[in-house]
């Protein structure tokens, strides 16, 4: 359940938020996985720096999901690192100079005497280190669930405002939503996109539609009310697509284990329209 006080809490801390990362698991369902790009592309058309993230690269039944190739399983790209073979007593100094003509930064590693110069080849380039002003963690059970985007990263998530998004209150976060009493967790995050004044393009409508047919099995599950209509009847006008089921075979079995059968929907792509949503979710059905 979305309350008010949530919806208000996160409009401030995104408003106030430059640097957001939207994270999930890999035990994260389509439904999940859709809202979670959803929300990247929302922020991004805020002008908010958005990078999504997952530890691991989806299963090609994910495919279906328009940006799902934007997912990065790096988080640590703040700082460069250089590294190279060292032993004891190899350096006597490490200065920088800075060529205005060339623009050119140049590091400059003066051996000690008499002791060999570095070679070039054992010299390696990495990035480290990370930075966020809020982050939101979508379908993540536990932060360990994170594997190398928690591992090495504990102070991030001790400093930064965490917005959790889940089927159950998880025992972390700073806020922390809980979709049980909606029909799909895209159902919810279309309501908070709308709260967050996005503007609804059609590549985010039709995600948004993915992940409420698969979670509701094309709109046949008991647990789907008049407000998911009606949210679905939004999407649609905002450009928002149907994909094929003759394509993806998408049902809720197939949400809860994907099978290696589901391949890439065909998506009717739609003119850069976009719009903004306007329903109000009744206190009954969704409650988001």
């Amino acid at each position: 359940m979305l309350t008010p006080d949530q919806v208000q809490m996160i409009q401030h801390v995104t408003a106030e938020a430059k640097t957001i990362l939207v994270l999930y698991s890999s035990e994260a369902n389509l439904d999940q996985v859709s809202s979670a790009v959803a929300l990247h592309r929302g922020l991004q058309t805020l002008g908010k720096n958005s990078s999504l993230l997952s530890p691991l690269k989806p299963g090609r039944e994910f495919d279906v999901i328009d940006g799902i190739d934007h997912t990065s399983a790096e988080l640590g790209n703040k700082n460069l690192e250089i590294s190279f073979d060292y032993q004891e007593d190899m350096v006597d100094k490490v200065s920088y100079n800075i060529d205005d003509e060339a623009k050119k930064f140049r590091l400059v590693i003066q051996p000690r005497r008499g002791a060999k110069p570095l070679v070039a080849n054992t010299v390696g380039f990495s990035y480290t280190g990370a930075e966020a002003d809020l982050m939101f963690l979508i379908g993540v059970p536990n932060l360990d669930s994170l594997g190398g985007l928690y591992s090495g990263f504990e102070s991030l998530y001790e400093d930064v405002t965490i917005v959790s998004i889940n089927t159950y209150e998880t025992p972390f976060g700073s806020i922390k939503v809980n979709t049980a009493g909606a029909a799909s967790t895209s159902e919810v995050m279309a309501y908070l996109l709308q709260e967050l004044r996005v503007e609804m393009s059609g590549d985010i409508a039709t995600n948004l539609i993915l992940g409420i047919e698969t979670a509701t099995d094309r709109l046949q599950s008991l647990a789907t009310t008049a407000d998911t209509f009606e949210i679905i009847s939004k999407l649609l006008r905002a450009g928002g697509r149907r994909v094929t089921r003759k394509k993806t075979g998408l049902t809720a079995a197939n949400l809860a284990h994907p099978v290696e059968k589901i391949t890439k929907g065909e998506v009717k792509k739609t003119e850069s329209k976009k719009t903004s949503l306007d329903f109000q979710p009744s206190s009954e059905g969704a409650r988001v």
